[in-house]
């Protein structure tokens, strides 16, 4: 897992746009989970019921999406964020439930509730841990196209 563009070290700024690119060694079902620099946490991935399936290995998997339009754009606020990459060999009975880019508090009951399933997801599980970096861009940015 890694981020592409992947140039400067995942460190990106306002109105710069990336994807996080994931290449699985055996088929998986994958989460993405970030924790921002405010200590939010996001899921990332699965966004969307559809997301919820096994992906294959050797695939490389654009997070959000491939095409640009799906890109994650910089915006505030910035700072050190830190995207974990998780891949399940079985489906985790939680995997519903914390679907969509959800933001709760990295120590409130979601986050309570998310670290009991990941204690007792079952099979193995892989995990990679990302570092993203965003700085503001000149001043009176506004990203609009």
């Amino acid at each position: 897992a890694d981020t592409d563009p992947g140039s400067r070290g995942n460190t990106y700024v306002q109105c710069e746009s990336f994807v996080f690119e994931v290449r699985l060694q055996q088929p998986a079902y994958l989460m993405l989970l970030d924790l921002d620099s405010q200590g939010s946490l996001t899921v990332l991935y699965p966004a969307g019921p559809l997301e919820r399936r096994v992906v294959p290995r050797g695939v490389v998997t654009a997070i959000p999406g491939a095409d640009p339009k799906d890109h994650i754009v910089v915006t505030p606020p910035f700072g050190t964020d830190l995207v974990t990459v998780m891949a399940f060999e079985q489906q985790p009975a939680f995997f519903a439930e914390f679907t969509g880019a959800q933001r709760f508090a990295a120590d409130g009951p979601r986050a309570d509730k998310l670290a009991r399933g990941l204690a007792n997801a079952a099979g193995a599980v892989s995990v990679r841990q990302i570092t993203v970096n965003t700085y503001p861009g000149k001043k009176n940015v506004s990203c609009a196209p």
